[in-house]
């Protein structure tokens, strides 16, 4: 009886060692592939400690100073690049188009059946079109043509809420 929970032990401490081992290793293999020189930071939380909450464009230009106008740095696993001087605003400029992709959101997109809504699609043509659409709909010389209206249905519900308060979720539509 002893010596199988002896045997049990051991093969325990090699699963614990075994997967120390893998993550350690894919942790280290994860920040030596090529990247921009930046701070290096702590399993799971990444640079989270790098960024002072109070101050955060202070902490990003003096990580500029001491990495260059490109800082990589992760933050829960979340990767971040950096960009400070006129450097990274020239890459911008000049090849905007590669850098201009959102990430894909599967839950948001695939799942829910939504991927056509604008704010969540991802860069292309069609995202560009819904992006116009909306800043013609929504810009603030279109929304001073609903003021009106909006102030007048506004003081309906606030008259509605006044007279049978106890009933507010009907004066909703």
């Amino acid at each position: 009886m002893a010596h199988s929970s002896l045997q049990a032990a051991t093969v325990l401490q090699g699963l614990v060692f075994g997967a120390v081992a893998l993550y350690t290793y894919h942790y280290a293999r994860r920040h030596m592939r090529s990247r921009p020189p930046g701070p290096t930071g702590y399993p799971i939380i990444g640079n989270v400690l790098d960024l002072q909450r109070s101050r955060e464009g202070d902490s990003i230009a003096a990580l500029g100073k001491l990495y260059g106008d490109v800082v990589y740095m992760e933050v829960f696993g979340s990767p971040f690049v950096l960009l400070n001087g006129q450097g990274a605003i020239d890459l911008l400029d000049k090849r905007g188009q590669l850098y201009s992709d959102r990430p894909h959101l599967p839950m948001a997109a695939d799942f829910s059946g939504m991927a056509d809504l604008t704010p969540i699609m991802r860069y292309g043509e069609k995202f560009q079109f819904g992006r116009r659409l909306m800043n013609q709909a929504l810009s603030t010389r279109a929304v001073s043509k609903w003021e009106q209206g909006i102030a007048g249905e506004s003081r309906a519900m606030l008259r509605n809420l006044h007279q049978s308060p106890t009933t507010f979720v009907n004066h909703l539509n």
